[in-house]
């Protein structure tokens, strides 16, 4: 009886870790809706949305272009900061503004 219920127990600890696992990989709305002001504002600025994607890192990973430049933002899921936003240049004559990039 005794190893019954320590095999009852572990069970129950997998089973509390596995949901606690899962909860933390889908996110909170919280976190999208960051996600959706960095989309919404590379928008506004003219960019097109090229690729949502996650990082090794679980970050979000934006990349978006306009034509004369390439973006990516990189957001943490857990504190929606924007840990990296670069701007690249397709051809080599064009400048980012002080404003932002083609502006």
């Amino acid at each position: 009886m005794r190893q019954y219920t320590r095999t009852v127990r572990n069970y129950g600890r997998l089973a509390a870790a596995g949901i606690l696992a899962a909860g933390f990989a889908h996110g909170t709305p919280a976190q999208n809706s960051g996600t959706e002001d960095v989309v919404w504002l590379l928008r506004s600025e003219g960019y097109e949305i090229t690729e949502i994607s996650r990082t090794l890192l679980g970050r979000i990973r934006i990349a978006a272009t306009n034509g004369t430049f390439d973006r990516e933002v990189i957001i943490s899921r857990s504190t929606g900061e924007i840990r990296y936003d670069g701007v690249s240049a397709k051809t080599p004559d064009a400048q980012p503004t002080a404003e932002g990039p083609g502006q």
